[in-house]
């Protein structure tokens, strides 16, 4: 179909939507309407060959400052990691935002520099912060210029919002884990765990996110992942003396509390506690939580979450994490294989039990 008979089929509805005075501008649907044509259009691996021209373009313009031994001094790398930063929003603010292969082009090519831009800036001023505070083994100082490059270009470059800030979660669980003694790096981990996880309950369930920090939430929902995921190879395959039998108790004693909160919210019911569905409902993520682990906890939350709010990334998300923990549960080292086989099967019975008296009793019933 094309653009000019896009407008002829739907010339007649904007008029009559116009004449009933629904709409105020013909001009704005029009434009909307061969916007969605041209994005219909615009073909997918025609964004992939641009995408792939303008990280090659990058990378050889990268590779010219390299070779002469620009990258070996940090103020140079603070320098040029400040100009192409500054670089990729004036040209992120300069181009047309349209569908042509042009424009795919230079939008990713804004995204290799931020992103080079960004690594060049994080190395040279977390060596100079190491150089100036003499703490060679810190890494705080790295996740203190993370923090200070991702808050200054938030507000200016909306395409790396979610890499950065979930770069700099990331280097905080690092730090927590390396850079403090082992007699408080579990009380550190539970409170950052904590920290996360109300987060994620503040901007998916209490405030329901706008899509204006949408990249604020997916960012903390995937760096709990990543803690998630720590605290299980921390515990089941590391198995380092006492660490874990707290962090298990408390991560699932939190998981647990959310997803009863999470199943409340879904109900919509204000009397919803006394609904003996929700109470089944309840008693069944009670039982979850003492014979299950937290990534099995975390992957059913998330995965109610998505479906509540309509976020398919959540589900997607739960779906890959959930083989991952599964295997990483049943290879822990504490347990016999039968004992493992047992609560397996208990949890599945659990699930499906749950799932059959919902069903019968109905959950407006």
């Amino acid at each position: 179909m094309s653009k000019s008979n896009l407008i002829m089929n739907a010339e007649n509805l904007i008029n009559t939507l116009s004449d009933s005075k629904l709409i105020q501008s013909d001009k704005e649907i029009s434009d909307f309407l061969l916007e969605i044509q041209d994005k219909h259009n615009f073909s997918t691996y025609l964004k992939i060959l641009g995408g792939i021209g303008a990280y090659i373009s990058a990378i050889c313009f990268i590779g010219f400052f390299g070779a002469f031994g620009f990258f070996d001094d940090k103020f140079t790398r603070i320098f040029l990691g400040i100009l192409f930063i500054s670089v990729s929003i004036l040209e992120n603010s300069l181009i047309k935002k349209n569908y042509s292969i042009k424009s795919s082009f230079l939008v990713q090519l804004s995204f290799a520099f931020m992103i080079l831009g960004k690594i060049m800036f994080v190395t040279g001023f977390g060596e100079f912060l190491t150089d100036f505070t003499m703490d060679f083994d810190s890494g705080w100082n790295y996740s203190l210029a993370l923090f200070l490059v991702t808050f200054g270009s938030y507000f200016f470059y909306d395409r790396d919002r979610f890499l950065s800030l979930f770069a700099f979660l990331v280097s905080i669980l690092i730090n927590i884990d390396y850079a403090i003694s082992d007699n408080y790096s579990e009380i550190f981990i539970n409170g950052y765990f904590l920290f996360q996880f109300i987060c994620i309950c503040i901007l998916f369930m209490i405030s329901r996110v706008s899509r204006k920090y949408l990249s604020i939430a997916y960012s903390f929902v995937f760096s709990l992942s990543v803690t998630v995921l720590f605290i299980t190879i921390k515990t089941v395959f590391i198995n380092d003396g006492d660490f874990g039998w707290i962090t298990w108790g408390f991560t699932n004693l939190i998981l647990s509390l959310g997803l009863i909160l999470l199943i409340y919210q879904v109900s919509g019911k204000p009397n919803a506690i006394t609904n003996k569905a929700f109470l089944i409902a309840s008693l069944g993520v009670f039982l979850l939580g003492v014979i299950s682990s937290s990534g099995i906890i975390f992957v059913i939350y998330l995965m109610i979450l998505g479906y509540w709010s309509h976020e398919k990334i959540l589900l997607v998300l739960s779906v890959l994490l959930m083989p991952i923990f599964l295997i990483s549960y049943f290879y822990n080292l504490d347990l016999l294989l039968i004992q493992k086989s047992i609560v397996l099967v208990m949890s599945g019975i659990l699930l499906l039990g749950i799932r059959f008296f919902l069903n019968k009793i109905r959950w407006d019933g």
